[in-house]
């Protein structure tokens, strides 16, 4: 009898460790789909940056060359080559902008919340001084 009531208990504790397993795991992965939610919003408005950054300085040096470096020579009455820099000077300039703030939407850590909570309830359950 006293054998009986024992496994019973551990039947007991073993069943609500694992409920409590499981609902950790479960609270973890919502936690990772909402950040990972974040995230995937953060690269995406990162990567259009960048892309809008790389077309504007591709097309901003081939499309508006021409005009600008007539505009410069004329308004300016500046040599051709410094026209022609200039316009090129600016365009490059504008595009790094572009470039810049691209690299640093996607620069930093990774789901940083999931990683610390998951961290922390590592720490929690391998720590000998609870018991």
């Amino acid at each position: 009898m006293v054998v009986s009531d024992l496994l019973d208990a551990i039947d007991i504790y073993l069943r609500r460790f694992w409920r409590v397993m499981a609902m950790l795991a479960d609270m973890h992965m919502d936690i990772a789909r909402q950040e990972a939610s974040r995230e995937q919003q953060r690269l995406v408005v990162g990567m259009a940056a960048i892309a809008i950054g790389a077309i504007l300085v591709a097309l901003g040096s081939v499309l508006l060359q021409a005009a600008g470096v007539l505009l410069i020579h004329f308004v300016f009455d500046l040599s051709w080559l410094a026209s022609a820099l200039t316009v090129a000077g600016l365009d490059l300039l504008f595009g790094a902008v572009c470039l810049v703030i691209g690299t640093r939407k996607l620069r930093g850590p990774y789901m940083r919340e999931t990683r610390s909570r998951l961290a922390r309830t590592t720490t929690a359950l391998t720590r000998d001084d609870l018991l």
